[in-house]
């Protein structure tokens, strides 16, 4: 009879069976030393070393010995694994099925394994030998666990899909407005554009300007306005040489001709004006805030007040100096200016630059003074003569 060594002490060793029985040989008949689980023969009282292997516990047994709430998890995550399988045949585009695998995976184990538990905890009440109360407690605390930890972390990546799916379709259809308005340009090689918007011209040379926040487009006459309003355009400006235009981000209107530049387009600038208010808006309220000018002097009137002479200038920008906040104001190129320059001024220009005359390019300093109710634009604050050296 085939059996195993099951317990060894000084003078006897303890046999099992397979049927539960248990037979003791005394250590001295044995002619091996005993080792405990080794398969031996018995024959009567005459014991021999088994060649057969012991057998292993099967997989049959130990899942037999499992508590009846495991074993009920056990099967329902087969199925449940099973039905996902099935799944994955089921999905021939590979986003959408990686994105229900996710939600599946990620939702409905924990989902199902939570009241699935939940079902054998208020079972357990009732029968407390089939369904341990704290190991089914030890389940369901799991499964809600990674329940919740899954719809956050499900929730969190279907906003970062969204967000990405909606910038993308954003960038889009930016590229393809911003495709369609350089190709309005391209169509219109030679022609006038008035453009009202945000610009950020540089001043000095040549360069790429930003034009952002497009309220009024016209091409050779043509109201773009409506269809590119608020849409943002990059394009190589030429700059002419009279033409003062601002720098940094200046909410002006721009007036120019779509000219062929290299292998690009660029508009060469023609005029550049504030477009949001007029000078007179500009300057109310503004009494005795101190301004700088500059302009070409159109005309030197004859007649001589006793504040000082009245010039006519054809203005290029204006600033109100003591309010940062406000922008310089652009003119167009057909404004005029009528500017007071005092006696202190004109004989300060005079001693330091030369006399004044029609055609010069003045950088005037002043105040805005009221006479009469009427605001005055008084150059009492020195000035220049651009392009020509100073006196020492």
């Amino acid at each position: 009879m085939n059996g195993k060594i099951i317990k060894i002490t000084d003078t006897t060793v303890y046999i099992g069976y397979e049927d539960g029985a248990v037979k003791e040989i005394s250590r001295t008949s044995l002619e091996f030393k005993p080792v405990l689980g080794d398969p031996v023969e018995v024959y009567g009282d005459f014991v021999t070393k088994s060649n057969l292997p012991v057998k292993s516990d099967s997989i049959k047994n130990r899942f037999k010995r499992l508590s009846l709430t495991t074993r009920i998890n056990i099967i329902v995550i087969f199925i449940l694994l099973v039905l996902l399988t099935m799944l994955q045949l089921a999905f021939t585009d590979f986003t959408n099925y990686l994105h229900n695998i996710l939600t599946i995976v990620f939702i409905l184990f924990p989902l199902v394994l939570s009241i699935l538990n939940l079902f054998l905890l208020i079972l357990s009440l009732f029968k407390k030998n089939l369904f341990p109360r704290l190991t089914t407690v030890i389940y369901l605390v799991l499964s809600l666990a990674i329940l919740i930890i899954a719809s956050l972390t499900h929730h969190t990546l279907t906003n970062t899909n969204n967000s990405t799916s909606r910038m993308e379709t954003s960038k889009t259809e930016e590229l393809s407005s911003s495709s369609k308005l350089n190709q309005l340009l391209k169509d219109n090689i030679g022609k006038s554009i008035s453009i009202q918007a945000e610009f950020n011209i540089p001043m000095m040379e040549d360069s790429p300007t930003e034009i952002k926040n497009i309220m009024v487009l016209k091409v050779n006459g043509v109201d773009y306005g409506a269809k590119y309003m608020g849409e943002t355009l990059k394009i190589n400006t030429i700059k002419n040489p009279d033409e003062h235009s601002p720098s940094g981000n200046k909410w002006v209107t721009m007036e120019g001709k779509i000219v062929k530049d290299s292998d690009s387009i660029a508009i060469k600038i023609i005029d550049v004006f504030t477009a949001d208010m007029t000078f007179d808006e500009y300057i109310s309220n503004r009494e005795k805030d101190s301004f700088e000018t500059l302009g070409v002097v159109e005309e030197i009137e004859d007649t001589d007040t006793i504040l000082g002479t009245i010039i006519k200038v054809r203005p290029i920008w204006f600033d109100l100096t003591e309010d940062k906040e406000i922008n310089e104001f652009y003119f167009k190129n057909e404004d005029e200016l009528k500017i007071l320059l005092t006696r202190d001024t004109e004989e300060y220009i005079e001693k330091h630059y030369r006399k004044m005359e029609v055609g010069d390019t003045v950088n005037l300093f002043g105040s805005v003074v009221t006479i009469d109710g009427v605001n005055v634009l008084s150059a009492n604050n020195s000035g220049s003569v651009q392009g020509v050296e100073r006196k020492d």
